[in-house]
């Protein structure tokens, strides 16, 4: 896709068709809910921002105020075991992450990639993907970085970075495991604030351990980490809440209570591969007294935090837009657009996934929150953003399983 409004920081056909041939399953257990006993619900937009926000405009002042050092990051509303997600126009969230000796950066936390890489002093790009020259890179002085010698490359919907594979201690929330890492020499699709990407789906699918040879072997942050409770969990806040000061949070070993309400769900993974479920049978969608089935042939989903977006199959997404009152899907901008006031008011979609339900309201920016796409990307659907906001998302590795719960923002 690559556009700015469905931003899609995963790997594209060739990764993705791994997923299908990886299996696996579990079960929910203890005080936690069933997968049939619940239901989901999903904003019409993709974001909830102020009528006539600008995201380009918001993103280029994101970037100047991150190469200024300007950011300022909530870390005393974050729970123990948490790290703050930086709002970007819920466009995207951002996260300082902390490379070898105390260098600091900010990433994107990525469920649906699986390596970890930092941009290069030496990074070249295009398109402005390497940012500006004052703009943060590695210091390859850094003694606790060791060079591998190797050299990889990874492709995303959303584009491409190459570059040279090193290892060293990361941290994130607190906790810190030495990885194999990339520092890019290279890259396209990623003029945005970050300073890099941390992939978080599985090691079975990173670029980086296959390309690097057994001393990049280790190159996944949490399986690195060998936590009792190897889960984590993703709070998106909504850019409106800002003023509340509202922040975003990732949890590492753990869950944030005062997040979410409610039971939460949780599905058995069919893939080791992406944090990949199934939609169930009879999954389907509701709006404006409107029902349809929630796919055609592609009966799985990722949850991804890097992708803005919920994506479906192209047939999915026409419905679904058709009975909210979006426009006619623009090929161009790989979107939906939906007038303002629609969005603003509703009509609430929602979707029964394993039997369980979502929904939500919409937002004033004009895009659907649904959109096509998943016929294109390896024969899987996308819960992005839209749909993680609403529901705190819980990435269960020791029980293979994905696990949703409504979100608590301050303006629910």
């Amino acid at each position: 896709m690559g556009k700015a409004a469905s931003k899609m920081y995963r790997p594209s056909a060739d990764a993705a068709a791994a997923a299908a041939a990886a299996t696996s399953s579990s079960s929910s257990s203890g005080t936690e809910a069933a997968a049939s006993a619940a239901i989901f619900r999903v904003p019409i937009t993709k974001t909830r921002t102020a009528a006539g926000h600008n995201v380009a405009r918001a993103i280029a002042r994101w970037s100047e105020r991150l190469r200024e050092d300007k950011v300022a990051v909530k870390i005393a509303a974050v729970a123990p075991g948490g790290a703050p997600l930086t709002d970007i126009a819920d466009e995207l969230y951002i996260c300082p992450v902390t490379l070898g000796n105390g260098q600091q950066f900010f990433l994107d936390l990525d469920t649906g990639s699986s390596d970890t890489w930092f941009r290069g002093p030496n990074c070249t790009s295009s398109d402005g993907s390497c940012g500006q020259p004052d703009q943060r890179t590695v210091k390859l002085s850094d003694k606790t970085l060791t060079s591998l010698s190797k050299s990889f490359s990874t492709s995303y919907g959303s584009g491409s970075v190459s570059g040279l594979i090193y290892k060293g201690p990361v941290t994130l929330a607190g906790k810190t495991a030495t990885i194999a890492f990339g520092v890019s020499t290279s890259e396209t699709g990623f003029n945005d604030p970050g300073d890099g990407l941390m992939g978080l789906a599985f090691q079975s699918i990173s670029n980086i351990s296959q390309q690097g040879g057994a001393a990049a072997a280790q190159s996944n942050f949490i399986d690195a980490l060998r936590l009792a409770d190897n889960r984590f969990a993703f709070y998106l806040s909504n850019a409106t809440d800002a003023a509340s000061n509202d922040t975003g949070e990732v949890t590492v070993g753990g869950l944030d209570a005062s997040k979410y309400t409610g039971p939460v769900h949780y599905l058995p993974l069919t893939s080791t591969t992406y944090w990949q479920a199934s939609f169930g049978a009879g999954a389907s969608f509701a709006a404006n007294g409107q029902r349809g089935p929630l796919f055609d042939q592609i009966k799985d989903f990722i949850a991804d935090t890097g992708t803005t977006l919920n994506i479906l199959e192209s047939s999915v997404a026409d419905a679904i837009n058709a009975a909210i009152g979006a426009a006619p899907y623009d090929a161009q901008q790989g979107v939906y657009p939906i007038d303002a006031a629609v969005a603003e008011t509703g009509p609430d979609v929602v979707l029964t996934i394993q039997g369980v339900e979502s929904a939500a309201a919409g937002g004033t920016t004009a895009i659907s929150g649904f959109t096509r796409g998943a016929d294109d990307i390896g024969g899987v659907a996308i819960l992005g953003d839209v749909f993680i906001r609403a529901y705190y998302t819980i990435f269960d590795k020791g029980g293979k399983r994905v696990g949703f719960a409504k979100a608590v923002h301050p303006s629910s």
